[in-house]
């Protein structure tokens, strides 16, 4: 299951990927490029599963469904500034439910 750690660490690579894609702050809501950008990050379809690039569409979704752009803006900048920061616990929540929904576990 070393797929697990990769996502964990790939959701939040991704979430800053998002921002970058949204840096223009009239940009209020999540748009498709943001998708994409954040599917890129976290999947390589080469050489990743179907059920993989699942599972980083349930996280992107959950991302999506719970975080604004703007409060995701503040989450990107302070993980950035701080080499030490954690994500909030609920983005590795949204890893490990996606991958449990998508496995079928």
């Amino acid at each position: 299951m070393k797929q697990v750690p990769r996502l964990v660490k790939s959701a939040m690579v991704c979430l800053l990927v998002v921002m970058s894609c949204s840096a223009d702050p009239d940009v209020a809501e999540y748009g498709p490029e943001n998708r994409d950008a954040f599917m890129q990050a976290c999947s390589d379809p080469q050489i990743d599963s179907l059920m993989i690039r699942d599972v980083c569409d349930c996280i992107f979704r959950s991302v999506r469904d719970t975080y604004p752009v703007s409060e995701l803006a503040g989450l990107d900048e302070r993980l950035r500034l701080d080499a030490l920061a954690t994500p909030p616990a609920e983005i590795t929540e949204f890893v490990a439910a996606c991958f449990v929904a998508e496995a079928d576990l």
